[in-house]
């Protein structure tokens, strides 16, 4: 049987990835070729997160307030889950520590590095909290910057083709993570601990195909 992969679109916010909850429970529960989930964020926060990055850059409204505004957004988010994990708001915590650091010392980099940063903790948190959500029996959940990489970020140009190629076939061959899993779409990390965030659903679809495994989009 050939193996598959659940590419998840953006969702608009939670209540979206709620009324979507069950469509992905059923496909992954009647189809067990499902062996890897992306999911590619959440409007919402994907917002809000452009509007600090703007306010961080240029300076004005404060930064920090919109930045508490993110927090109590997530917290929100985290109290509305019936089945609140401990887990599940420690790791979203110790994500949002990372850009309070950042605001904290000031833009040091390039707005391009900045905008990784704080679009990986967006994913990040959204692909844990999608996966709390779904609880999805059996599935595990994994940071994609340790599937795909790239050696050098000051181009922020990816992952090759063939890297792709290459990272997608030892994921499913169970190499490096345990399937089956969810992952982040677009996640990728460098050989000196940076971020990037790329767009690479055609580079998946492309390695996909010619690894044989079945890119069903959602």
């Amino acid at each position: 049987m050939k193996s598959k992969l659940l590419w998840l679109s953006e969702f608009r916010g939670l209540n979206e990835m709620i009324d979507r909850k069950h469509n992905i429970k059923t496909r992954t529960r009647e189809d067990d070729s499902f062996r890897v989930i992306f999911f590619t964020g959440c409007g919402l926060e994907r917002i809000m997160f452009e509007e600090l990055l703007t306010a961080f850059i240029k300076g004005s409204p404060d930064p920090m307030d919109i930045f508490e505004e993110i927090k109590k957004h997530y917290k929100r988010v985290l109290k509305s889950m019936k089945a609140e994990s401990e887990d599940l708001a420690t790791a979203v915590n110790d994500h949002l520590v990372e850009i309070e650091w950042l605001l904290e010392d000031g833009p040091q980099d390039d707005e391009d590095k900045i905008r990784d940063q704080m679009q990986s903790v967006q994913l990040l948190i959204g692909s844990r909290i999608a996966f709390h959500l779904l609880n999805l029996t059996g599935w595990n959940w994994a940071d994609a910057r340790d599937i795909f990489w790239v050696e050098e970020d000051y181009q922020r140009t990816g992952p090759s083709e063939e890297k792709v190629k290459t990272g997608l076939d030892q994921l499913f061959s169970e190499n490096q993570i345990k399937l089956p899993v969810l992952t982040q779409g677009g996640l990728v990390g460098t050989d000196d601990n940076n971020s990037l965030v790329i767009k690479m659903n055609s580079l998946i679809e492309g390695a996909a195909r010619e690894l044989n495994i079945e890119m069903v989009r959602l």
